[in-house]
């Protein structure tokens, strides 16, 4: 019996906590109101309205979108995320009201903040309209704009009416926006002087109408201008074959703006165009890069089509003279020796003479082999600086080997670069003789043997005392058979 009512217990606990676990599961989640907004952007705080009002907004997120007048009851408006409501606003007194509008996706909403405005429903009596010129004085062939308000004596704008403005020989009619606002543009006469614009508007069975004068004012013509001062070059003396920019100073000392054609030309290049738009009294630079050969240009800089017209074309023209230097050319002139019959073992002075035959500088390096590189061994290596039209000599001693040597000097890291190495490279042989040897045991030679002869002679021939000592010599050598 306790087992059974144990059992019961459990049994009785386990189906509770199924069903708690069940009713307190949702059955579905609402959908979170933060991804929904909506916006009154009709009408303003500050508007007086009358009649039928078009409250209109915007909206983010909306299955659609109601509105609320006095936080009275919720009407549904049309259109999402656009949306508007038509009111008829004599629903309620004249005063002051307030609109409210709140969006819903079918699940949450999210409202707006609250809008007042002033209701007049007032029949007016007049209609009245602004007119405001911008600017009020305007060059000849410029454009200038005419705007202002239409509204009501009882403060209610005219929304969608028609304004007609008239100016000198042209009307334009104009429409106003949701706050009686209008707007028009139109282009200044050419000849100057002061001319009326006027605008008005009929609605609800009134009309009313605004004068304002504008100044047209006379606006001297365009002038651009170009001179061989204002023509630059960089660099100012580039060598054949570098890029150098060419460029030019636009002027406009004339009394109105203007655009044109900038062309750059010389002998041998295409020309080419720059469009330029130079501000009344400014200036505006163009310029091109060209690479050109060695030799003297002509730049010529020339102002094309040119609008409005510029009378004065005799400054159109300019042209400076652009000396383009010949690259440099260094080149191994001569090679010569200080011992053109040099020994082996002999220090011999190897003299290298390179040449520039540009009209520029270039520093290079000297290396002189004795054999031909790669193959020959290197004697030895100098830098040096040649300026545009001379020879510089390098310098370097060899201690000479016995055989046929064909000593090598190359020029070579050319800087600038030099754009024909063809000669910067010169060989020339040289022979080294062999040292020679010291002989052994060198015998006597002829003159040694004739001085011993002549000095025998003497002794025998000497008169005096050494008479006998003569004879008695002469008794032995004749028994010897020297004589």
């Amino acid at each position: 019996m306790p087992g059974e009512i144990l059992a019961s217990r459990r049994l009785a606990c386990a189906i509770i906590a199924v069903l708690a676990t069940f009713l307190c599961t949702p059955l579905f989640t609402l959908s979170s109101a933060d991804a929904l907004s909506v916006a009154v952007e009709r009408p303003l705080g500050a508007d007086i309205v009358a009649g039928m009002v078009n409250i209109s907004g915007n909206s983010t997120g909306a299955e659609g979108v109601q509105i609320s007048i006095d936080s009275g009851a919720w009407w549904n408006g049309s259109g999402v995320p656009k949306w508007h409501y038509l009111w008829n606003s004599t629903s309620v007194p004249n005063g002051i009201h307030s609109v409210q509008a709140r969006a819903y996706n079918g699940s949450a909403y999210a409202a707006s903040s609250v809008v007042q405005f002033t209701v007049n429903n007032t029949p007016p009596s007049s209609l009245e309209i602004t007119l405001d010129l911008s600017p009020e004085e305007v060059f000849s062939g410029e454009d200038f704009v005419a705007s202002g308000m239409a509204s009501y004596d009882n403060g209610v704008r005219v929304s969608g009416g028609t304004v007609q403005v008239a100016f000198a020989n042209t009307t334009d009619n104009v429409t106003t926006d949701s706050r009686g606002y209008y707007s028009s543009q139109f282009p200044a006469p050419m000849s100057p002087g002061r001319t009326a614009v006027r605008a008005s508007i009929a609605s609800s069975g009134l009309s009313g109408s605004a004068l304002a004068y504008i100044d047209v004012v006379f606006r001297a013509p365009p002038d651009l201008s170009v001179s061989a001062e204002n023509i630059t070059f960089n660099p100012s003396e580039p060598s054949g074959g570098d890029e150098v920019t060419i460029g030019a100073i636009v002027s406009n000392p004339g009394g109105s703006n203007a655009s044109g054609t900038v062309r750059f030309s010389t002998q041998g290049h295409d020309p080419q165009d720059i469009h330029v738009n130079v501000s009344a009294g400014g200036s505006w630079p163009a310029s091109v890069k060209w690479r050109l050969p060695s030799g003297r240009h002509t730049i010529q800089v020339s102002l094309l089509d040119v609008l409005p017209y510029d009378s004065q074309s005799s400054n159109d023209n300019a042209t400076r003279e652009l000396r383009v230097l010949a690259s440099p050319d260094l080149a191994v002139a001569a090679i010569l020796f200080s011992n053109s019959r040099p020994t082996a073992g002999m220090t011999i002075t190897i003299q290298a003479r390179v040449s520039n035959t540009g009209e520029k500088e270039a520093s290079g390096s000297v290396t002189i082999y004795d054999g031909r590189p790669p193959a020959g061994a290197k004697i030895g290596t100098q830098r040096l600086l040649v300026p545009a039209n001379t020879t510089r000599t390098v310098l370097l001693d060899w201690n000479a080997t016995a055989g046929a040597h064909n000593i090598t000097a190359v020029v070579g890291d050319v800087l600038p670069a030099d754009p024909d190495m063809s000669d910067n490279v010169l060989t020339r042989q040289l022979d080294v003789a062999k040292k020679p040897s010291p002989p052994s045991n060198p015998a006597p030679g002829p003159g040694v043997a004739a001085l011993a002869a002549a000095m025998l002679l003497a002794f025998f021939l000497l008169p005096g005392r050494a008479g006998g000592r003569h004879r008695r010599l002469k008794r032995a050598w004749s028994r010897r058979n020297i004589f």
